[in-house]
C-alpha cells in the first residue's frame, strides 16, 4: 500500500506485481484510510459474522462451480443467501446497535455492508 500512497505508483502496476485485482487494492486502500477506531469496530463486527460466513461459504463455492460448468451451455446459476434487507426495521436495528455500542450510525451501517 505504501507503494501507492507514499511512492506514487499506479494502482494497476502494484496490483499486477502482487497478482491481485485493482478492485482488491482499492478496497484495501479504503480500509487503511479509515481511523484505527473504525477499523477496530469493523473487525469486531466481522468476527461476529464469521460463523455465518463459514456456513454460507460452501454454498457460494458450489454456485461458482456450477456456473463455470453450466455457463457455456447457456445455463445461469444463482444463489439466494441469508442477509439483511434495507428498510425501517433494519434502520431501527442499526440505530439501536450503534447506540448500544457507542459508535456512529454511519459506522454501524458500514459494518453491515
Amino acid at each position: 500500500m505504501a507503494q501507492v500512497v507514499e511512492c506514487g505508483y499506479a494502482v494497476s502496476e502494484v496490483a499486477e506485481r502482487l497478482g491481485i485485482s485493482t478492485k482488491s487494492l482499492y478496497k484495501w486502500k479504503a480500509q487503511l484510510t479509515k481511523s484505527p477506531r473504525v477499523r477496530s469496530e469493523v473487525a469486531e463486527q466481522a468476527a461476529e459474522i464469521r460463523p455465518l460466513e463459514a456456513r454460507v461459504g460452501p454454498g457460494i463455492g458450489l454456485k461458482e462451480i456450477l456456473a463455470l460448468e453450466l455457463g457455456p451451455h447457456g445455463v445461469t446459476v444463482n444463489a439466494i443467501l441469508p442477509g439483511s434487507v434495507t428498510g425501517p426495521r433494519m434502520d431501527a436495528a442499526l440505530a439501536a446497535k450503534a447506540e448500544a455500542t457507542g459508535v456512529s450510525l454511519e459506522t454501524a451501517q458500514a459494518a453491515e455492508v
